[in-house]
């Protein structure tokens, strides 16, 4: 879930519902299929010129994904939340050498929920507007203090850690 309001993405085309991901890293990449794999998809992947892909198709988690409610995320349990914190940060975060973490994100509701399910972690950050827009969009940050930084890596222990 975290991937898929990260970098993820859903459509629909003739072979079905398509769930997908397309990044440079190969890890990630790997990652995101065996989370597909683990929930029982049948994931493909490949790689065009520097990005890999994988894709899985599934109506169900398409419809999911589709009409799932980001208010609802702080309503999830504990593992979950977590996870899902997981998956954006692998997806959306940056990780300063010396100084806090940081998520970046054109959709300032998400960072909002994703800030509550931090603090339910008892992880603290700030919320701010960066000067500098993606396009015609504004671009939100959500920042982890250094303070904190030690404790999101190992309760949320991401693989890629950057």
């Amino acid at each position: 879930m975290g991937v898929y309001l990260g970098d993820g993405y859903i459509t629909y085309a003739n072979r079905g519902y398509i769930i997908g991901l397309t990044a440079k890293s190969e890890m990630f990449i790997n990652e995101f299929n065996n989370a597909l794999e683990n929930i029982g998809l049948k994931a493909r992947k490949d790689k065009a010129g520097k990005y890999h892909r994988v894709i899985g198709y599934s109506k169900l988690l398409h419809h999911f994904l589709e009409n799932f409610d980001i208010k609802k995320i702080n309503k999830i349990n504990l593992k979950h939340l977590i996870s899902l914190i997981k998956g954006f940060y692998e997806s959306e975060g940056s990780n300063g050498v010396g100084r806090g973490l940081r998520f970046y994100n054109t959709n300032r509701e998400l960072l909002e929920q994703i800030k509550i399910g931090l603090l339910r972690i008892k992880i603290d950050s700030h919320y701010f507007k960066s000067q500098y827009p993606l396009g015609k969009k504004p671009m939100h940050i959500l920042y982890i203090p250094a303070f904190f930084k030690k404790e999101f890596m190992i309760c949320i222990n991401p693989k890629i850690k950057f």
